[in-house]
């Protein structure tokens, strides 16, 4: 497995400043959050030759607010997939080695679920599209089970994943499938080979590891699940609470080092 960082848990810092910060505190990897960066003016070139120097691979987040391309508002669709094709050519740009991108989800309660895995195959010929001219990886984002998400259920993504995508995987958000001791299950459904992304999240807003961490058995549970199914991908740390972000970088890397699930 491979260990990063997103720079959304440094948020005080610049992108640049927060890469540097992760490469610092021994991670090989950072999840860049494109709305912050893109705001911010920092160019996918200059990002790419600092990650280059730093020796760290790089995944993006690519868009969140106000997107929803299972939407039955025509014009929302159409926003959603102009901002994620700009999202998709920025990571090439950038080096990156997939793009994580969140679901559709309902409008209303009384949307049609049908319709909506219409839209989903929709979107994702879109995607599949657009990755293979950039040639880079889609992630889609597993979420979690509220009334207004449908890309959470285990069965309704194996048979989704079962399509002839070319670089469409799923990125699994752990606190997303009920919790870290879910994933077990959830992977003995969905192959690991479906996996591109792994996400861990805080989790009830605590530290994802503070020391002691024989107390915090859940992570435990996480990583060896993983390590059964002989996962080798990215595994990114994600929003830490910006105040918190430095003091538990140094722990995290040591943890996971020390245990050897480090690749």
């Amino acid at each position: 497995m491979i260990f990063g960082i997103t720079s959304m848990s440094l948020d005080q810092f610049s992108t640049t400043s927060a890469l540097k910060t992760i490469a610092e505190y021994g991670f090989n990897a950072a999840e860049i959050g494109y709305e912050k960066t893109v705001r911010s003016g920092e160019s996918a070139e200059t990002l790419r030759d600092v990650a280059l120097d730093l020796d760290l691979k790089l995944s993006l987040h690519g868009p969140v607010y106000n997107i929803n391309p299972t939407s039955p508002d025509i014009s929302v669709r159409k926003t959603t997939y102009k901002q994620i094709a700009q999202a998709i050519e920025f990571a090439a740009e950038l080096g990156a080695e997939t793009v994580v991108i969140h679901p559709g989800r309902l409008s209303s309660l009384t949307d049609s679920v049908n319709d909506y895995w219409e839209m989903m195959h929709e979107f994702c010929f879109f995607l599949d599209y657009l990755a293979l001219i950039h040639n880079i990886w889609i992630s889609i984002e597993v979420m979690e089970n509220t009334p207004y998400e449908v890309f959470f259920e285990p069965g309704s993504i194996f048979r989704f994943m079962n399509k002839t995508w070319n670089r469409i995987k799923i990125a699994l958000n752990c606190t997303h499938i009920m919790g870290f001791t879910a994933i077990l299950d959830f992977l003995s459904i969905v192959p690991i080979k479906k996996v591109q992304h792994v996400y861990l999240k805080n989790y009830l807003s605590s530290p994802i590891h503070n020391p002691p961490v024989e107390k915090n058995k859940s992570v435990y549970t996480l990583l060896e699940s993983l390590s059964y199914f002989l996962y080798k991908g990215l595994v990114i740390i994600d929003e830490a609470d910006p105040v918190q972000g430095i003091k538990f970088l140094y722990h995290n890397y040591s943890f996971f080092n020390a245990d050897e699930y480090v690749t």
